[in-house]
């Protein structure tokens, strides 16, 4: 039993900083892609309208 907690333990430790490494992705990813979608809207509005 313990052998397989402490594997257990060890596989944990090596998943903590992939899952903190996504999760800052992920958000990251997040904010940058509300600010591009945020950018487009506008350049779509001053394209419009600039056409009428």
């Amino acid at each position: 039993m313990s052998k397989y907690t402490r594997v257990y333990n060890k596989r944990i430790k090596n998943i903590l900083p992939l899952l903190v490494i996504l999760v800052l992705i992920v958000w990251t990813g997040r904010q940058y892609l509300t600010e591009a979608v945020v950018q487009m809207k506008l350049e779509n509005a001053a394209l419009l309208h600039h056409k009428y």
